[in-house]
């Protein structure tokens, strides 16, 4: 439980270029979020994942789902795009927790000092 209740978890991964993305038809899932949710399932939580690739807007999504904890993966390349989300979803809920799926954040801190980390 999450505070005595089930938390709402989104799962973002940032859009960025890869050297795939330069083929249209070639996108891959975000197999690192489905881990992610695997957990969160298991845990007796729900998760809604948001895939920069191929979604459509995350401010839109952070007002419909509301959700309680957002976990953000990607690595260095991403990370303006990381902190450009993690602004819009704070936006949303200034109270909500983030937490890093991947080490760049924790390694870090100055750039990311602007969120409440878990």
């Amino acid at each position: 439980m999450f505070f005595g209740k089930t938390a709402r978890i989104l799962l973002v991964r940032p859009k960025y270029r890869t050297g795939l993305t330069r083929f249209a038809s070639i996108a891959t899932e975000p197999l690192e979020l489905e881990y992610l949710a695997a957990a969160v399932r298991a845990s007796g939580h729900t998760y809604q994942i948001w895939d920069g690739q191929l979604d459509g807007s995350l401010s839109q999504l952070c007002r419909t789902y509301q959700p309680d904890m957002v976990a953000i993966t990607g690595y260095y390349p991403a990370r303006d795009q990381m902190l450009a989300y993690a602004r819009t979803v704070r936006a949303s809920s200034p109270r909500l927790l983030f937490w890093s799926a991947e080490s760049m954040p924790s390694c870090n801190r100055r750039i990311f000092s602007v969120l409440k980390w878990i």
